[in-house]
This record gives structure tokens, sequence and C-alpha cells, in this order.
């Protein structure tokens, strides 16, 4: 019941967003623009095993885990400085990963924003890291890089990445940023073991806290810091096997500093 009124509301709460971007829109007949993107990851995967009558056992595959392909419509709305957009995205899960599915919805969100502000509604990445590592997949480096998912127990790195955002960010000055969301997470019954999908992802069950200094993408080659911002995740993770409710907090640091002020010869160390 508390995730269908969720969802209730959050769909609500999107056409009212979607019938005052109609009613103030610049020039309703002008078209969103719309953008359509993805990646295709493949690797090729090798395994040599040694069996235990002295045999080896040799298998080859192909992985196109995590690719993704997403589309995006966005519209200027009350004046030249404000807009509203709206993503979906699908990802394609590991072969071994516990979601129900062979396609996995990882984006779909509205939003509104301006040079002073961001809105955003709906599922896309959670906001448990501060430093985007350029690592092949997601998951390559998931226990280094983003705070885990204290409520699961299943094998899904989409549910350590992805869920239920509702917040938004503010610009202080040029280079300043605070934001503040509400998350919510998946969470596994573990009472229900016969049900193959036990887990549910609509249920607000935390928040994320966050203050950074982030230099301008059209500036960012400038020798020096070009990040800096630090966060407070917490999470209500429900009861397991009779015991108490918890709270699980996680406090987040990330740095990143450009040793080169090239364009063309970027080299950035990030923490």
């Amino acid at each position: 019941m508390k995730s269908k009124l969720i969802s209730l509301v959050a769909g609500c709460s999107a056409a009212l967003f979607a019938a005052g971007a109609v009613a103030l829109e610049i020039d309703p007949n002008v078209p969103p623009e719309i953008n359509l993107g993805g990646r295709l990851i493949a690797t090729a995967n090798f395994s040599d095993t040694e069996q235990a009558v002295g045999s080896n056992k040799t298998d080859a595959a192909l992985d196109i885990a995590d690719s993704s392909i997403l589309i995006g419509a966005s519209k200027y709305m009350f004046n030249a400085g404000d807009y509203g957009y709206a993503v979906l995205g699908l990802i394609l899960p590991e072969d071994d990963s516990d979601l129900p599915d062979e396609i996995f919805v990882h984006q779909a969100a509205v939003g509104m924003g301006s040079q002073d502000y961001d809105l955003v509604l709906g599922r896309t990445r959670l906001p448990n890291t501060l430093i985007s590592f350029p690592t092949i997949r997601d998951d390559d480096l998931l226990a280094f890089t983003h705070v885990g998912n204290a409520g699961t127990n299943v094998a899904a790195e989409e549910d350590q990445i992805f869920g239920g955002i509702l917040g938004g960010t503010r610009y202080l000055w040029k280079q300043f940023q605070a934001s503040a969301f509400t998350t919510a997470r998946a969470e596994t019954d573990l009472t229900d073991l016969t049900n193959s999908d036990r887990t549910a992802r609509s249920n607000l069950n935390g928040a994320a806290f966050g203050f950074a200094y982030d230099i301008p993408e059209a500036i960012k080659f400038d020798r020096g810091i070009r990040y800096a911002g630090v966060g407070l995740d917490w999470q209500r993770v429900d009861e397991l096997a009779g015991g108490d409710d918890d709270d699980v907090a996680a406090f987040l640091a990330g740095l990143s500093y450009n040793l080169s002020d090239d364009p063309e010869a970027s080299w950035a160390v990030d923490f």
C-alpha cells in the first residue's frame, strides 16, 4: 500500500509538472529538443578451469552487459532561462543478475531547472558517489566509489547505482552548489523466500546532502582543483529477522585536481 501511494504521488506530481509546463511554455508551437544516446559495451570473456581428473575446461563468451540506450526531451518553459526535461533509459543487466527482467529501466525521470537550480523526480543515478572514474563498466570499482545499499541482499549492481530520488541542487555562486535529496533505494524482503522478485524499489527510505566546489565544464582544463565536495548519505534499514530498524550513515569526500592546462593533453588525479 505504501509503495502504491508513493507511486501515485509521483505520478500526480509528474502530471501536474507536465500540465504546468504546457501552460507556461514560451511558445507551445515549438517542439521540444529530442536527444537520443546510448553506449554499447562488448568484451570477450575467457576462462580456463583445471578439472579434478586432470583435464581443462575452457569457456568463451561475449559480454554486452551494461549496454544502454536513453532518450530525452527538453524545452525552455517560463522564459529563456528556465527549462524542463524528461529522460527514459534502458540497460542490459549481467547474465547472473538477480533482476527479474532481462532489460532494466534505470532512468525514468522528469525535472526542471535554470542557471540557479535543478530539480528532479524519478529513477536515476543515486547521489551516493561524488567522483566518476573512467571504468569500462559501472561495477568495476563499485565497492570503492559508491556507498553500498544496506537494504538489499541480491546480486544486482543496478540497485547499488540507480534508484528513486526527489530533490534538487542550488547553485549558490558561480562555482559552489548545495544539494538535498530524498531517496528510494531497493529493499529486499528476506521473509518471503518463495518470491522470485522480493525487491521493492519505490519506498522512500533515505536521504542525501552535499556541498561542492565545481568548476564549469567550459574551463575545467585550467590547472588546479576542478572539483571538491563533501556529502552525507543516510539510509533507513527495515527490521530483519525480528530485529529493530536501523539507520546507516556514510560520509563522502571527493577531490579532482587537474595537472595540466592543455585541453589536448589532459592529466588529472582523482580521490
